[in-house]
């Protein structure tokens, strides 16, 4: 039986979920001494999940000013979002 589109989006979101925890777990991220997108210090934990039949994710480290800029594109992707302080935004 296959999955609705529903129960693939919860599925999509535990894995993200997990994937936010390992992120946690791995505090190296967060003592990056800059961001993916610029020289600025990081202030988000970006993590977007594959659209692909592999699932995977890809995070990527923000500062506070380009994720502004693109929030509303995160948003869309259904981007998980943690703040340098770990909660989830």
């Amino acid at each position: 039986m296959s999955q609705t589109r529903d129960e693939k989006s919860l599925n999509e979101a535990a894995h993200m979920l997990a994937d936010a925890v390992a992120v946690q777990a791995n505090a190296p991220l967060w003592r990056a001494d800059r961001s993916c997108c610029c020289s600025a210090p990081p202030a988000f934990t970006v993590i977007v999940a594959s659209k692909s039949p592999t699932p995977h994710s890809v995070d990527l480290l923000l500062c506070g000013h380009h994720y502004r800029q693109c929030r509303a594109a995160l948003e869309a992707l259904g981007a998980l979002v943690l703040a340098a302080d770990g909660h989830v935004v």
